[in-house]
């Protein structure tokens, strides 16, 4: 929370508060810029977060450095706004600020996310991300305070505090050991959680080793191994038990029986003991004859055969209760068969679903269009409103308390909403918070307008995302990256857009009446997308707690 509050709340949002400031200049000889300036730095910024998140899963670092690099970089880069002068060096600071910010939010998710796994606390994860809004309350409360001091010590003051708040947080980050185990998963990778039983049998193969597969038990692991080495008959009698993982399908010494392992290989013949169990339950070896050999009573226990060696419905009967399904195991296409069962349910049906995924990318850049005018431009549009008036510098801290809230509010909405119809609502509500900022221009209009627009920002990307998973089950990665990227672009277009229609027409109205139009269109947009029969899949057990 306090990296987010840090890489967010101050390396991208801390601009908002202080722009007012730019505009009328600072201490130390710092110029002032005009508003179509302001517009340019944001939109700056904007792009580099773009950029950033496009190249995240680029990047093989381990989060814990990258978080730690990006902290530092977001205290030199503050502090830099504050000891420069020049446009164009501003640009190019907000522009890297932007990446820096991006990247940070990546690796401290997966960093925090796994950390809250391994210790078995899914449920806060919700308060990771009320770390941007606890930044952007701060850095709003600092600048009402002491906003006489202009923007320059506004940022030399923003970069201290920052440089603080990384050092409470820097030896948390130090972990060699929780770093290393994300060495190998990308950024953008949810954790994974433990598959359904029986949802991967092992594929047995004649002389294997005993893999560490788990057939048929509580917690069947993907990678459920091959079967034992030939010669080594039966010593996984007891394969439907919770932890029979390893010795599953390894085969004993020659004579002891005929009995099968766990992995749903029949029986090798005891008095040869040569050969290697296989995936053809019921076909290899006679289990009356076999089975009367050593110790059949005892070691003959595999799926559901009782007391002797017989074999038929083994690991797959363990796994799925039916002797139907051991079948289904004898040849290679029954196991793609079986396989593609547990796929997502968005396979079903993938023409539909890759129309699903067009317009989701489409309208989920329009909230970041319709949201960023008004994030960028709220201090300045509220002090034009109420010109002498102390409540304008408030209105952006009430935005980020809305955010905190919403953060938690939306992680316990039930699953089973549709996501789109979700996704909706929180457009309208959006709307309705910049409208009332223009039919309403006092501080009771502002005021409910922030909260408004500040309950529903971090709730559209979390209800985007389960769209995504959705639509694309585990392999919702690149559908993720171009939604993202649809809402980078919404939001670098904003500011361009707003800034040269308020130095034309002296006011942001237009602007703002072009935002909340183009929030209810998408709404539109996304209830008519909804309303159109595609089957819809289930929802993926996406690890949202």
């Amino acid at each position: 929370m306090v990296t987010l509050a840090v890489a967010l709340g101050v390396g991208r949002f801390a601009f908002t508060p202080l722009l007012p400031l730019m505009l009328h200049g600072g201490a130390f000889g710092q110029p002032p810029i005009d508003i179509q300036h302001g517009g340019w730095l944001a939109s700056f910024n904007y792009a580099g977060y773009f950029v950033g998140a496009l190249t995240c899963a680029a990047l093989r670092v381990e989060p814990s450095r990258m978080v730690r690099a990006g902290l530092a970089l977001t205290v030199l880069l503050t502090l830099a706004m504050g000891v420069t002068s020049h446009f164009w060096i501003w640009a190019a600071v907000r522009f890297i600020a932007g990446a820096v910010s991006a990247w940070t939010f990546v690796f401290a998710s997966q960093w925090g996310l796994r950390r809250l796994a391994e210790l078995g606390q899914p449920a806060w994860s919700g308060v990771i991300y009320t770390g941007p809004g606890v930044g952007i309350v701060g850095t709003g409360l600092l600048v009402s305070a002491a906003g006489g001091y202009g923007a320059t010590a506004g940022w030399i003051g923003f970069g201290l505090i920052s440089a603080v708040l990384a050092a409470l947080v820097w030896p948390a980050f130090g972990s060699i050991a929780t770093s290393a185990a994300n060495t190998n998963t990308r950024p953008n990778e949810a954790v994974p959680r433990v598959a359904a039983a029986g949802q991967d049998a092992g594929v047995a193969t004649p002389g294997g080793r005993a893999g560490p597969g788990v057939v048929g038990t509580a917690e069947a692991v993907r990678t459920t191994g091959s079967t034992g080495t030939a010669g080594n008959a039966g010593n996984a009698g007891n394969a439907r038990s919770a932890e029979s993982a390893g010795t599953t399908g390894s085969t004993g010494t020659p004579g002891t029986t005929g009995t099968t392992g766990a992995t749903g290989a029949t029986g090798a013949t005891g008095a040869t003991g040569a050969t290697g169990i296989s995936e053809t339950t019921g076909t290899t070896g006679t289990t009356g004859t076999t089975g009367t050999t050593g110790t059949t009573g005892t070691t003959g226990r595999t799926g559901i055969t009782g007391s002797t060696g017989s074999t038929g419905a083994t690991a797959a009967t363990a796994a799925t209760g039916t002797p139907a399904a051991a079948e289904s195991l004898q040849s290679p296409v029954s196991r793609t068969s079986i396989a593609a069962t547990h796929r997502p349910a968005s396979d079903s049906t993938p023409a539909a679903h890759r129309a699903d995924a067009f317009w989701l990318v489409g309208l989920y850049g329009v909230p970041g269009f319709g949201y960023i005018i008004t994030a960028t431009f709220l201090p300045v549009i509220a002090r034009h409103a109420l010109p002498g008036s102390p409540w304008p510098d408030l209105f952006w801290p009430m935005f980020g308390a809305a955010l905190i809230v919403g953060a938690l509010l939306a992680a316990r909405l039930p699953l089973h909403l549709d996501n789109r119809v979700l996704l909706a609502g929180s457009y309208v509500l959006q709307a309705v918070g910049i409208a009332l900022g223009i039919v309403w221009p006092t501080a009771g209009g502002f005021s409910l307008g922030s909260i408004l627009i500040g309950v529903p920002f971090t709730a559209i990307t979390l209800f985007a995302m389960r769209e995504a998973r959705r639509l694309r089950g585990d392999d919702a990665a690149g559908l993720m990256g171009y939604a993202t990227a649809a809402y980078g672009l919404g939001q670098i277009v904003g500011p361009l857009v707003a800034a040269p229609i308020a130095a034309h027409t002296g006011s942001f109205s237009p602007a703002l009446w072009l935002a909340a139009g183009v929030l209810l269109l998408g709404a539109v947009g996304l209830v008519v997308v909804a309303r159109v029969p595609r089957g819809r899949g289930g929802m993926p057990d996406c690890g949202c707690g």
